[in-house]
């Protein structure tokens, strides 16, 4: 048998830890080689409500100054690094597991990760951050 690179893609919602702990009590971590967990962090411009003008002359100048700009992407980083840290204490793997950042559509990061690192299976929760969103307001 084949060892098998899982990627396991999360957003740190209850959907994605569940995941985590689907993968950690069903799968057989002697068949895995080793477990990618990835966090896709979206470019702010492609925030509903803000479009093209939130980019810090991107498009001409934006509605944020430069400092906020980063400030928010540093925050959306560290949220991503959190949302790792919570999937890999889920997962209790017994394999090596990576952790890994990406940055823009979330759907297409899923896609092209496993093409980059010869991965076998993808797993991800079925609902997500924009679920988690809509039950706060």
């Amino acid at each position: 048998m084949i060892p098998t690179h899982l990627l396991l893609a999360t957003d740190g919602s209850e959907p994605s830890l569940e995941a985590a702990r689907l993968v950690r009590d069903l799968l057989n971590f002697a068949a895995l080689s080793r477990v990618t967990t990835l966090a896709v962090v979206p470019p702010l411009e492609t925030v509903p409500f803000y479009g093209t003008n939130v980019g810090y002359g991107m498009y001409g100048g934006g509605v944020l100054s430069q400092e906020t700009y980063d400030a928010a992407t540093v925050l959306a980083e560290q949220t991503a690094q959190d949302a790792l840290q919570r999937t890999v204490e889920g997962l209790s793997a017994t394999v090596p597991v990576e952790t890994v950042i990406g940055h823009g559509s979330p759907a297409e990061e899923i896609v092209l990760k496993p093409t980059q690192r010869r991965v076998r299976l993808i797993v991800m929760g079925s609902r997500g951050s924009r679920e988690m969103h809509a039950d706060l307001q």
